[in-house]
């Protein structure tokens, strides 16, 4: 017949029950009160380790082998060093646009980086808001969006840029794909009905 002891638990120090077996006697009332055990005890060995061995680094060397630390120790993986390398000041991201390294420009984000059609369309301007090359509504750099015209958004000349409110930007991109698909009359005769339109209008205002 299994025999069972009363200890107390050193995590919680509730009472428990435990079956006496031939292995070591359970400490923890729970897997709750193990696993904060364990956590405790991986606490303690941490504090133990030296500093990462890579000047200038802090971290805790938990590479006890290497001398280092997690980071310092893949990016030796990667790179074959442990020198940090400063982040490029010219990087193309994954969708195409082009971002520069100024962290002490007003538009920069909170990594020090800005988009390259904002910054020359930002220094054309010097800093002043022209307002929505397509409707003129007054807005805020923070608010604007800047239009690549020729949809090539590594063309970051000025003639090629436009300082724009989202609400063109959202029409315009709805309405390129039509035009796009247009025969060459029908692209013709559908600028010359938005000209109509146009003129229709400001006769009646």
């Amino acid at each position: 017949m299994a025999k069972y002891v009363k200890k107390i638990c050193n995590i919680c120090n509730r009472e428990f029950s435990c079956r006496v077996t031939s292995g070591p006697a359970k400490q923890q009332c729970s897997v709750e009160c193990r696993n904060r055990h364990k956590y405790n005890l991986a606490q303690k060995r941490f504090l133990t380790y030296p500093e990462c061995k890579t000047h200038g680094c802090k971290n805790k060397a938990t590479r006890v082998g290497h001398g280092l630390c997690e980071t310092c120790y893949y990016r030796i993986r990667r790179t074959g060093s442990t020198y940090k390398k400063n982040p490029a000041y010219r990087y193309i991201t994954g969708a195409g646009y082009v971002t520069l390294s100024k962290s002490n420009h007003p538009l920069s984000d909170n990594t020090g980086r800005i988009y390259e059609h904002r910054y020359v369309v930002y220094n054309y301007y010097k800093g002043i808001e022209p307002g929505c090359f397509w409707c003129g509504k007054d807005i805020k750099w923070e608010d604007a969006v800047i239009d690549h015209l020729d949809e090539n958004k590594a063309n970051n000349k000025i003639d090629n840029l436009v300082f724009s409110c989202s609400g063109c930007n959202r029409a315009r991109g709805a309405m390129l794909p039509f035009i796009e698909r247009m025969k060459e009359t029908a692209l013709d005769v559908f600028i010359d009905e938005l000209k109509k339109h146009r003129d229709n209008k400001n006769a009646k205002s």
